[in-house]
């Protein structure tokens, strides 16, 4: 109920810091709203999230633009619905998340992108493009020393090998 309060006094002021904490509250809402139950809840924090990204967009704060956009493609998995949109959405705003990243040399963000680029294709039940996604996701988690998302994807990239049969890569 406070954020819901919060984000409608910040509507009616339009100061840039202003809009700035809206946005946070917007996202953080979307990441909050993206783990309710049901799909109602799911599309408010993917409408939340998309907000977010617009008015982190105006505000040129890319870090927190392809957070936000990062934010949408973890909604998109949850969702209920066909899973062909719900794939091409995913990969849609991870791709749109990557430049962002790569602009500020941010290592880790890239490989939060990689990873949802292939959860998209691994969606689609393309294996070999999901696998390839998330390899490269996996060797930037390493160079960023975060072990724990690196090991993530070398579940990930187990699942899918065994999802191809090919149990020697599986293990």
């Amino acid at each position: 109920q406070l954020v819901v309060q919060e984000l409608k006094e910040a509507k009616s002021t339009g100061t840039s810091l202003i809009r700035n904490m809206r946005a946070k509250l917007l996202l953080a809402s979307a990441e909050v709203n993206c783990d309710g139950r049901g799909n109602r809840k799911r599309d408010e924090a993917l409408h939340s999230a998309r907000e977010a990204r617009e008015l982190f967009k105006e505000l040129k704060e890319k870090h927190l633009e392809g957070m936000a956009l990062l934010s949408q493609a973890a909604i998109c998995v949850k969702r209920k619905g066909e899973t062909d949109e719900r794939a091409q959405e995913m990969l849609k705003v991870a791709r749109e998340a990557q430049p962002l990243f790569k602009s500020l040399n941010e290592k880790r963000g890239e490989a939060q992108t990689l990873h949802w680029v292939g959860m998209a294709f691994g969606l689609k039940e393309m294996y070999q493009d999901a696998m390839k996604a998330a390899s490269e996701a996996k060797a930037l988690f390493r160079q960023c020393g975060d072990i724990i998302l690196e090991a993530r994807e070398s579940q990930i990239l187990a699942a899918w090998n065994l999802k191809e049969q090919d149990l020697e890569r599986a293990v």
